[in-house]
């Protein structure tokens, strides 16, 4: 005889079909959760910092030929820049990273010309001949800009109104490179100026091609008088994640979507095999019951 499904056996299935939505859903808060709102500041693996507490850490000292000048402080990095060009240092750490994350507090003296300016850089092996860098101003200004042997192009810009002269700004640069061509490399660049991101952007130049990225710390133009730029706390980070976004980001309950899509998806296959297992429970549960006299 057909059995026709009874209340109970309704109420099994519905009750898996139900656990299986709300597992999925379970699986994409997240991801629900994470967008939109601010992007947080990239943190990466740490692979190499200097608080500048020692002078034997390998940053460059003495004055450059441009006139520059580049001294160890009180737990600071000191570079005076020349009268005409911007004054860099390479990190000591060589490592070449393809996804590179540069951090710093930068300090630029009160009362500076507006135009002086300090930041960090991204650069290619070598001397740093083609290097992007990522700087602030005394007079309120950001960019991140190109520099190609001594000829700089500006590839993004904008101004910070809330910004002071004399006042320490934590700074983080991201250089993630993303595909290679017969145009170039195309390397996604993001700023954060004191924990805010103003700049994120895809760059495509034939200069900067190459097999990864080096840090470092840039100062000009010159000021007269002579201004200094102090700079604190740098560190080097990877910015590697596998499955991570354009701006890659540890901790604060991220999944990547191929992750999340992966879990979501065994939520939901684990709430059928649940609403498989009751339905045939309560199946046996009725045999059984009608077998009796």
């Amino acid at each position: 005889m057909n059995h026709r499904p009874g209340g109970g056996e309704w109420l099994g299935r519905w009750t898996g079909f139900v656990a299986a939505i709300a597992l999925g859903l379970a699986a994409t808060a997240p991801a629900l959760a994470a967008s939109p709102g601010p992007v947080p500041t990239p943190s990466g693996n740490l692979l190499w910092a200097d608080d500048f507490s020692s002078s034997t850490s390998g940053w460059r000292q003495g004055t450059m030929p441009s006139g520059g000048t580049f001294a160890y402080g009180n737990h600071e990095y000191l570079i005076t820049p020349g009268p005409r060009v911007d004054d860099l240092a390479q990190a000591p750490y060589a490592a070449l990273l393809p996804e590179l994350i540069v951090s710093v507090e930068v300090s630029l003296p009160f009362g500076a010309a507006p135009t002086l300016r300090g930041g960090v850089i991204c650069g290619r092996p070598s001397a740093l001949d083609s290097h992007y860098v990522f700087f602030v101003s005394a007079g309120g200004d950001w960019s991140i800009l190109r520099v190609d042997h001594g000829r700089t192009e500006d590839v993004l810009s904008g101004t910070l109104p809330n910004m002071a002269s004399g006042t320490t700004i934590p700074l983080v640069a991201v250089c993630q490179d993303q595909v290679s061509g017969s145009q170039g490399t195309t390397t996604q660049l993001s700023f954060f100026i004191d924990g805010d991101r103003v700049a994120s952007v895809s760059d495509t130049w034939p200069a900067a091609s190459g097999a990864g990225w080096r840090s470092g710390l840039d100062a000009g133009p010159g000021a007269t008088p002579p201004a200094t730029v102090s700079f604190r706390h740098f560190a080097v980070s990877d910015a590697s994640f596998g499955e991570a976004p354009p701006v890659a980001v540890a901790g604060d309950g991220y999944m990547s979507p191929l992750t999340m899509g992966v879990v979501a998806g065994l939520c939901v296959v684990g709430g059928l095999v649940l609403a498989l297992f009751i339905t045939r429970r309560e199946r046996s549960r009725r045999a059984h019951q009608s077998s009796e006299p």
